[in-house]
């Protein structure tokens, strides 16, 4: 069977730049292609890690959790080398925020290629959800931590010995 040359397909097809396809692909992992509007900043992959990672089916943030061991062995280890043990936690924490901006930049590449969603439309709304719960976990931890520096130095100044 052939399309005439002036057919609406044909026309569609042509005006298409080459090797791009309107077709949806998403969830075909390395096959997929993914559209390039969605190739933007990932908030929810950036901060949240593997809690964005496990419903995305994007398993690579899952690494970030051992960051947590790796900080109690290198405690373990430099405990009697004082500055070894800061050097060592520097570096730990250079890593991960490396690897949060790894996530950040590759997580809607992950996300398309490892779930099949409906478009491009609906893609977008769930990643933006996701940038919200980044958002409020980020502003509820941020106040967690200035709480407990106003309630240790309250405790501190409460409880603390003054010479008599």
């Amino acid at each position: 069977m052939t399309v005439p040359e002036n057919s609406p397909t044909t026309e569609k097809v042509l005006s298409q730049p080459m090797g791009t396809s309107t077709e949806n692909t998403s969830g075909m992992k390395e096959k997929a292609v993914v559209p390039p509007e969605i190739m933007k900043w990932n908030w929810g992959a950036f901060l949240l890690g593997w809690l964005w990672g496990l419903p995305n089916r994007s398993y690579i943030p899952l690494y970030g959790l051992l960051y947590l061991p790796l900080s109690f062995v290198i405690s373990i280890v430099s405990s009697g080398i004082k500055s070894l043990g800061i050097l060592l936690t520097i570096i730990l924490y250079i890593g991960l925020l490396a690897f949060m901006v790894f996530s950040g930049i590759k997580g809607n590449e992950w996300a398309w290629r490892n779930m099949k969603w409906a478009d491009v439309e609906s893609f977008r709304k769930v990643q933006q959800g996701w940038a919200w719960a980044a958002l409020i976990s980020f502003v509820l931890i941020v106040i967690m931590i200035i709480m407990s520096v106003f309630v240790f130095a309250f405790f501190s100044l409460l409880f603390h010995d003054s010479p008599s």
